[in-house]
């Protein structure tokens, strides 16, 4: 029985190591992203002994969002650690990720975007109401804006199931605007199904307001994440 509303099963291709060690180095960005991407899951499954399928990774983004940054750093990639509350605001759901960049050509990447999906937590009936004041206390999961905006749903199933999706204006409001709607604090009669913030807005909130990584380099060596790190110079 499935757990989330969503279900969109991870493809773990081995093959796509072989990516990471030869020189190629016009080999497409894309291409690239899926095979460190494809790295990072095997060595979790691997070290955790968890089916990544089946694993809903709560409260695991702080773990992911430093590996991701290490691990892409380590590829050339430059990097912006983001951070949902210092993107719209301290009511929103809290949540980490990375924005990687190379080549003028920006990423998005979020490996435990799954936690927000889980169905008991996107419903209409996970609003905790202050009816005397007419409040908002707690909301739905992001996952629920999508009920919401099904045709975006595209973009849930993408972040899910590769990992990533380009940081284009339209796809960074679609991915905060879910947050947004988890904002507490707001009146009952002020629960819209969009936010009024554009794209670019929300850029400029992520360049300006940058995250902290809270994990060091050898907090994950320690626990098997993070190896080899001069491995990948070549990529530089």
């Amino acid at each position: 029985m499935n757990k989330t509303i969503i279900d969109p099963k991870i493809n773990l291709n081995t093959s796509l190591l072989n990516n990471l060690n030869n020189q190629d180095k016009d080999l497409p960005i894309s291409v690239l992203i899926e095979s460190i991407i494809t790295k990072i899951r095997l060595d979790y499954q691997n070290i955790t002994k968890k089916d990544i399928n089946e694993e809903l990774f709560t409260n695991k983004c702080d773990l992911f969002q430093a590996i991701t940054y290490y691990t892409f750093q380590d590829y050339g990639f430059s990097l912006l650690a983001v951070q949902t509350q210092k993107v719209i605001s301290n009511d929103v759901e809290g949540h980490s990720l990375v924005i990687v960049s190379r080549e003028n050509q920006y990423y998005l990447i979020d490996l435990t975007y799954k936690q927000f999906f889980i169905k008991n937590k996107c419903q209409k009936e996970n609003y905790i109401i202050d009816y005397k004041n007419q409040i908002i206390l707690l909301s739905p999961y992001p996952g629920y804006y999508y009920l919401n905006n099904p045709d975006n749903f595209w973009l849930a199933k993408q972040l899910i199931e590769k990992g990533y999706v380009l940081a284009t204006l339209e796809n960074l409001k679609i991915y905060f605007d879910s947050f947004y709607l988890t904002k507490r604090g707001r009146y009952i009669n002020e629960i819209p199904t969009i936010s009024n913030i554009n794209g670019n807005t929300y850029l400029n909130s992520i360049l300006k307001n940058e995250d902290t990584i809270h994990y060091t380099r050898e907090q994950l060596e320690q626990l098997g994440f993070i190896n080899n790190i001069n491995r990948y110079q070549k990529y530089r």
